[in-house]
């Protein structure tokens, strides 16, 4: 049979040495927790500041394509006739100029 001996011990490290490990390891599971979560908040954050930037860039340059329109189709109709400018701009010439009423531009309009 194998004698032990006296100063041996199963286990290498004492209780109290697993508890302070166990405790230092929720720490840091709660530290990686913590970071995702704060990472994943900031992500989100700039991507809303970005769509919320692209959104009114898009606004503004439908705005300005928009004026652009009425400028030529007033500049074709002054080219073709001459007339007064509210009846130009009430006037049909055959061709509607918008399906739809032009919504108030400064204000988003979401359609669903």
């Amino acid at each position: 049979m194998l004698k032990i001996p006296s100063g041996y011990s199963d286990r290498s490290t004492k209780p109290q040495d697993l508890k302070g490990q166990a405790n230092g390891f929720v720490l840091l599971e709660v530290l990686v927790a913590m970071s995702l979560i704060a990472t994943s908040w900031i992500s989100l954050g700039n991507t809303y500041q970005k769509l919320v930037l692209v959104m009114g860039q898009l606004g503004a340059r439908r705005l300005q394509i928009h004026q652009e329109l009425d400028q030529h189709e007033i500049a074709q109709a002054e080219a073709g006739k001459i007339v007064s400018r509210e009846s130009l701009l009430n006037e049909s010439n055959g061709v509607p100029r918008r399906i739809h009423p032009m919504p108030h531009l400064g204000r988003a309009s979401i359609k669903k």
